[in-house]
């Protein structure tokens, strides 16, 4: 049993043995004055990674063999016979006690943890430092636009764009909230209440965590940005937004618009849309009627494209459009035709001009 106990200290003893070599060897640096507040934040940042990796493997290694050594001192008080407790207890402090031992290894891995945890201690004290100084900045920088700190730039009175946690509109709802909000020369706190205002539904769910404070500004940017605009999920909600669209015989002309619009989004994300899985998706949803020209047309435009295709069912539209307005031209001539006969026959009353005669 032991010699089962002995070899599960090994991987542990060793890997923590490698650990503490490189604590030791840890160099912790300052740094350069000459860097940016910016730039220091990410100096500091990248170093409490590092200590947070080395901690949280010390304390498994230490955790692992505190929890062996406490399930073989358990083993060797339950031996019953004396002769093979001593022999058992012997093995127990050969592999536990002296320089090499087990106690001086977790001895010196809790002196590491100390150690450690002291580097990140004050790791965090100089990025809380750091960010007073940047916030500071960034009250200096927008004093620079603003000649009274009472007077806040009146931003135009339009209609500031809505977002409610949909990502196919996030693209959309940016662009216009960054030209109307985000780059104006304002402070922080009152963008933030702009987008605050604007978000409503899953949106307004994902920040309502957050205080509404000047520094919290650029995190609830970010944090919209990497849940709404990746565009991987955007892709997948859109192919399946494409593939939902249904077939309607009378409502062609509205299938083969949504059907452009998501292929547009699409496009606009670099998707390739010329392959045959796009070109069946497409034309599962038009009327046979309309298949039947599409056929017709493609045997005599070859090779054929779903950029032809497209062309194609875009102008079958728009000759529709043009028809339904003509038409629409006409009917409203023939009715004010009608009128102007009827007035020209109220005007002339037979009856009326005989009575004038008399």
């Amino acid at each position: 049993m032991s010699s089962h106990i002995i070899a599960s200290f090994q991987p542990a003893k060793e890997r923590l043995v490698s650990l503490l070599k490189e604590v030791n060897q840890l160099e912790i640096k300052f740094p350069d004055p000459n860097m940016t507040i910016e730039e220091k934040e990410d100096f500091y940042v990248i170093r409490k990674r590092v200590l947070e990796d080395k901690l949280r493997r010390i304390q498994l290694c230490v955790t692992t063999l505190e929890s062996i050594n406490d399930k073989w001192f358990t083993y060797t008080q339950q031996i019953v016979t004396m002769k093979r407790r001593e022999e058992e207890e012997e093995k127990y402090k050969t592999v536990t006690e002296g320089d090499q031992g087990i106690f001086q290894l977790l001895h010196e891995g809790k002196e590491a943890i100390i150690t450690l945890t002291m580097h990140m201690d004050e790791v965090d004290q100089n990025l809380k430092q750091l960010s007073k100084e940047l916030t500071n900045k960034q009250t200096k920088e927008e004093a620079k636009f603003t000649p009274s700190s009472n007077i806040n730039v009146n931003l135009p009175h339009l209609s500031l764009p809505t977002f409610d946690g949909d990502p196919r509109q996030w693209r959309q709802f940016w662009s216009s909230f960054n030209a109307a909000v985000h780059t104006q020369a304002i402070p922080e706190i009152q963008k933030l209440n702009y987008l605050y205002s604007c978000l409503k539904g899953k949106a307004l769910q994902a920040i309502s965590g957050y205080d509404i404070a000047p520094e919290n500004y650029e995190v609830i940017r970010k944090l919209l940005n990497e849940k709404y605009g990746d565009h991987s999920i955007v892709t997948t909600l859109l192919y399946n937004e494409l593939q939902s669209i249904k077939r309607n015989e009378r409502e062609w002309i509205g299938t083969i618009e949504n059907i452009e619009r998501v292929l547009r989004q699409l496009e606009a994300l670099g998707e390739s849309l010329e392959h045959s899985n796009i070109e069946i998706m497409i034309e599962s949803k038009l009327p046979l009627w309309i298949l039947n020209k599409v056929y017709k047309h493609k045997k005599k435009d070859m090779p054929w494209s779903i950029l032809k295709l497209r062309n194609f069912l875009t102008s079958l539209v728009n000759v529709n459009e043009q028809i339904r307005n003509c038409q629409h031209s006409l009917t409203q001539l023939n009715i004010k035709s009608t009128t102007t006969k009827q007035e020209q026959k109220q005007r002339y009353n037979p009856g009326e001009l005989q009575h004038c005669r008399q």
